[in-house]
């Protein structure tokens, strides 16, 4: 069996030598390939030494003779603290969806996927919803008739991350403010952003968010969407956390000093 990991795509290629799967339920299928991505995490719970992440896994199956059969699963990931790495001591999966030909367990591609790419993970981090508001706000400023470009900035990307964390634990915050009484402006100088800055914030009780729940809280919102249409606004950071019941999004739009 060959295998082919991508972390910077988040892929895993499994291509059996033999032209079959070990996963019992494609036993004698004649299995030609299969391709597992990861498109995103969420942190379940954490501590020093010990973390649980559910992880999304994409898997595309591909069988002789057939056409590729596609599965949406999840899987809790539990992780332990050995020195310092952070090693895979426990791997539950459970099938969110299925697309196509029905899929009883997961495959070899799919359990090796997150071995591979999930173990480093303590927080996630959500890159995939976070660069996706990243582009709905280009999205949302040119349809205001803006031309210039929208720039990922670490440092607002910092200040943003700072909120979010602060108001997925303080449940009483659902703003601008953080627990400290710091203000979007107070943070991005704290991360080392000297321009002005604005902030929106998205709060879903649950454990995901998407871009269009997102959208919605800050488009038809006036004073969220007249930031978002802001054409001086040009550099931008987003931070999203995550835990059972609560998920936050946090948007640091920036105007860079000149």
């Amino acid at each position: 069996m060959a295998i082919d990991v991508d972390a910077s795509e988040r892929q895993l290629t499994v291509s059996p030598v033999t032209g079959r799967d070990e996963a019992p339920a494609h036993r004698g299928s004649g299995l030609r390939a299969a391709v597992a991505t990861v498109p995103g995490e969420a942190s379940v719970s954490a501590s020093e030494n010990r973390s649980v992440v559910l992880v999304f896994v994409d898997q595309t199956i591909t069988v002789a003779g057939g056409a590729p059969s596609n599965t949406a699963s999840t899987v809790k990931v539990s992780l332990d603290k050995i020195g310092d790495q952070w090693l895979v001591s426990g791997i539950r999966s459970g099938v969110m969806s299925v697309i196509g030909k029905a899929a009883s367990s997961m495959s070899v591609a799919g359990v090796l996927t997150v071995a591979a790419l999930a173990a480093p993970i303590a927080h996630a981090d959500n890159k995939r919803l976070n660069d996706g508001v990243v582009a709905n706000v280009y999205t949302v400023q040119h349809q205001a008739g803006c031309t210039n470009d929208v720039k990922i900035d670490p440092q607002l990307r910092l200040a943003a991350q700072w909120h979010a964390v602060d108001v997925l634990n303080n449940r009483n915050l659902d703003g601008d403010v953080g627990s400290d009484g710091s203000t979007p402006q107070n943070r991005s100088a704290a991360a080392g952003f000297d321009g002005q800055v604005a902030e929106t914030v998205a709060i879903n009780p649950g454990l995901a968010i998407n871009g269009v729940e997102i959208l919605n809280q800050w488009y038809y919102r006036p004073d969220y969407r007249e930031i978002m249409q802001d054409c001086t606004y040009t550099a931008i950071g987003v931070w999203s956390e995550n835990s059972l019941d609560r998920s936050v999004v946090v948007a640091v739009y920036g105007r860079p000093p000149t």
